[in-house]
């Protein structure tokens, strides 16, 4: 069993671009491929995604596997090599996961793993905001990455992206650095080459730069999972454009409140008739982006919200989210 680590800091398109990979791969290698989810707090959101787009797929919530949840991370794995023996694992850690400590919890695997591939996913779109913010992950991603993946080169000026990667040398000078937008599909297919080929029998000692410093901003999050039932059906339509509105609106908040970065707002309806959409926001210049598709009308459906901020307490988001989730008459 091969094992490829996808690690990145909140709303870097992981989920993305491991939907887009793992169905090329599979399409151009038989064999079989799992994925292993992991999301911080009680709910998760993007597991729906990946389970829709037909790949089976373990979850881990209510913490991160670099830190409180090592032996569910090892025994969740033990699981996938049972179930399925995959010839290739696809683990996405929490967007607050120190890929460093991922790969420290594997220390001790009783199973069989031929290799470990980590591949670190950059927001071309907002590193700036993120650099400033000065959090540590994202200089151990790079330091912990085979590959250095930049994403959403499509939302960035050719000088912003030169830029970068100057940044990245400076960190990690013999970094193996590709460009990619995994929503227009550019260069996707020299990522799943390197999938395909890329095997570490013995890793070359890293280059790393000195980073004396262990501790980054730590961020506030609030998850709740809640099942809805209406007096009546409702038009679909209603429902989704409620749910956006219910994001914009803590976008707003937020930023007034001052605060600093989204890692990510999501949220996801899911109907018993089979249908769900899901809506996220990563930026405050960005309006909601909704995924999936709901049947028509809906009488019952299950909410559930992800929010993971930086530069607000926890205790100020969660009185945000619920005083918002009330006006839905939620809960």
């Amino acid at each position: 069993m091969n094992l490829m680590i996808i690690a990145g800091f909140l709303g870097s398109g992981k989920t993305t671009l491991l939907m887009k990979t793992a169905g090329e791969y599979s399409r151009r290698k038989s064999g079989t491929l799992a994925i292993l989810e992991n999301e911080v707090g009680e709910t998760g959101v993007d597991d729906l995604i990946i389970r829709e787009g037909g790949l089976p797929v373990k979850e881990i919530y209510s913490g991160c596997i670099c830190c409180s949840l090592r032996l569910d991370l090892i025994s969740t794995l033990l699981d996938l090599e049972r179930e399925y023996n995959p010839d290739l694992v696809i683990m996405e850690p929490s967007g607050v996961a120190s890929p460093s400590k991922v790969v420290d919890a594997l220390q001790g695997y009783g199973g069989e793993i031929d290799r470990k591939i980590v591949v670190t996913l950059l927001d071309a779109a907002r590193m700036g905001k993120l650099e400033k913010l000065e959090i540590p992950i994202i200089t151990d991603g790079i330091n912990s990455a085979d590959l250095v993946v930049i994403n959403k080169v499509d939302k960035a000026p050719e000088s912003d992206l030169r830029n970068l990667e100057t940044r990245i040398r400076k960190i990690r000078p013999d970094a193996d650095i590709l460009l990619v937008s995994a929503a227009s599909g550019e260069n996707l297919d020299v990522l799943v080459d390197k999938m395909l080929d890329f095997a570490i029998p013995a890793k070359a000692e890293k280059t790393k730069v000195k980073n004396e410093r262990t501790n980054g901003p730590e961020p506030a999050v609030f998850s709740r999972k809640i099942t809805v039932d209406l007096p009546e059906s409702a038009d679909s339509e209603i429902i989704s454009g409620t749910v956006c509105s219910l994001l914009e609106d803590m976008e707003n908040i937020l930023e007034q409140k001052g605060c600093a970065v989204i890692g990510h707002l999501k949220a996801v309806i899911q109907t018993g008739k089979g249908g769900y959409q899901v809506f996220s926001i990563t930026d405050f210049e960005e309006p909601p982006q909704a995924k999936g598709k709901l049947p028509k009308t809906i009488d019952k459906y299950k909410f559930t919200c992800n929010l993971i901020v930086y530069g607000i307490s926890k205790f100020e988001l969660t009185l945000l989210a619920e005083k918002e989730l009330k006006k839905l008459k939620l809960f």
